[in-house]
């Protein structure tokens, strides 16, 4: 049986490449490794609360350095901190209501549950903002969306039993 493009869990746009995030954070290399860290963060967070994959104890290390050490740290992210600290929040807190939705049975919920999940990813656009003007990031605002959505609804649904 061949897969639709929609049944498959590879979105059918461009992923988020290092060249592709360098560019449309116009070559700061500081803000791209801000965004590369809080996704690696993420991540790590989510595998370990889901507790769907074991993590090994390379990147629970990488974690707590990246958390406690080279955010804090990073040039871009320290001079915008005031900027970038409350998308971080609203992320976690976004994150955080998207697994409880998950666990409703309501197809609604799992719709917006699908997308705020993703809701860190504000705080790239933010950096792209910062980065490259507000008029750019808003000509972009939804190719870059597209880059940091890697799970497509099909995907996400059948993970979660719902349609």
């Amino acid at each position: 049986m061949v897969s639709t493009p929609a049944e498959t869990a590879i979105p059918p746009w461009e992923t988020c490449s290092d060249e592709a995030l360098l560019e449309v954070l116009g070559g700061n290399a500081d803000a791209a490794q801000f965004c590369r860290d809080i996704s690696f963060i993420s991540h790590i967070y989510d595998d370990l609360i889901d507790g769907d994959k074991p993590v090994p104890a390379e990147h629970i290390h990488a974690l707590i350095w990246k958390t406690m050490l080279a955010l804090p740290a990073n040039p871009f992210y320290r001079a915008n901190e005031a900027m970038l600290r409350p998308l971080l929040v609203t992320g976690i807190l976004n994150w955080r209501a998207a697994n409880q939705m998950e666990q409703s049975g309501c197809t609604e919920q799992l719709h917006i549950a699908h997308a705020i999940r993703y809701g860190i990813a504000d705080a790239v656009l933010m950096s792209v903002a910062l980065t490259r003007g507000q008029d750019y990031a808003a000509q972009h605002a939804a190719r870059i969306r597209l880059m940091l959505q890697a799970d497509t609804w099909a995907h996400y649904s059948k993970e979660h039993h719902h349609a």
